[in-house]
């Protein structure tokens, strides 16, 4: 019985490294990097950087900036979303708003690579590829 026992905690604690490692080489693999979203409306581009729990870019008219966190896959991005105040065309304004208002709303973060994928608890699904430096 000693010895299930033992064994048990073993592989608990082998899951638990497991889960930290993923956790950790997540944040590390995120961190200092922007990447863009996918099907933004043509001659726009919206970013995202993270940094030490912090996120900013911009969301097509407007910068924008806000705190996060993250634990495993799980994001909370910050209760308020901060933004400069620039108007720009109608069509802009309404995919920023739409872009802010589901970024406030991830709840999980996924990286695969050079792919950036946030989703929301409603099922939508945010997908960015890493900007590459030059």
């Amino acid at each position: 019985m000693r010895k299930i026992f033992l064994l048990m905690s073993l592989i608990f604690i082998m899951g638990c490294t497991a889960i930290v490692e993923k956790q950790l080489n997540i944040a590390e693999g995120i961190n200092g990097k922007t990447y863009i979203l996918q099907g933004s409306i043509e001659d726009s581009e919206i970013s995202i950087r993270f940094l030490d729990g912090r996120l900013n870019g911009g969301a097509g008219v407007n910068l924008y900036f806000s705190s996060y966190e993250l634990v495993g896959n799980k994001i909370s991005v910050g209760e308020a979303i901060g933004t400069t105040m620039k108007a720009g065309p109608e069509n802009l304004m309404d995919q920023e708003r739409d872009y802010l208002k589901k970024l406030s709303q991830a709840v999980k973060l996924e990286l695969n690579g050079e792919i950036l994928t946030l989703s929301t608890a409603d099922g939508s699904v945010l997908i960015f590829y890493e900007k590459l430096e030059n």
